[in-house]
């Protein structure tokens, strides 16, 4: 009986841990916090879509992650800032090639930092696209998924779907 309780007891436990683990927002900060990495492997994973509207964009491996995974058949839509996709080292030109990019044209600057990936997965905070922000700059980043706040990731799926009307060529 005693062993039987002791399963019951395990049980209820993993029950009510597993939510608390699953519930996990990720944090990362830079430089070298490991945020570019996790981008990719987040890349890399999604299975139908990724909509992204960042300020500056000169990371070339987030760039080519997001080009693999539209040769595999993830549907992709990017708002860039138009002062940020102007500069020299912008990955700006590349994704215009291949993907489904807009450049912001309203007033003022496209400021946001989001990636939503599969309508699940959000991706926000300080961290611009860039070498700088991974190499040099004090930024940070989260993961929430819809797990975690399903709330959070459909205001912030509404307003990209915002952005990228606003910005309609």
């Amino acid at each position: 009986m005693y062993k039987h309780l002791k399963t019951k007891l395990l049980a209820i436990l993993l029950v009510i841990c597993l939510p608390l683990y699953a519930l996990a927002i990720e944090v990362y900060f830079s430089p070298q916090g490991g945020t570019q990495k996790r981008i990719i492997e987040l890349i890399n994973d999604a299975k139908k879509s990724i909509d992204i509207a960042v300020y500056g964009f000169t990371a070339p491996e987030i760039a080519e992650a997001l080009v693999k995974a539209h040769k595999r058949g993830v549907q992709i839509r990017i708002v860039l800032d138009r002062t940020q996709a102007a500069g020299r080292e912008s990955q700006s030109g590349y994704l215009q090639e291949q993907l489904n990019v807009r450049i912001a044209h309203q007033k003022g600057i496209m400021h946001n930092k989001i990636g939503i990936i599969d309508k699940a997965i959000l991706i926000t905070g300080s961290y611009n696209w860039t070498k700088s922000a991974e190499d040099n700059n004090a930024e940070n980043c989260l993961v929430i998924t819809n797990e975690d706040d399903p709330d959070v990731i459909q205001q912030y799926r509404e307003r990209f779907e915002y952005i990228w009307q606003l910005n309609e060529q």
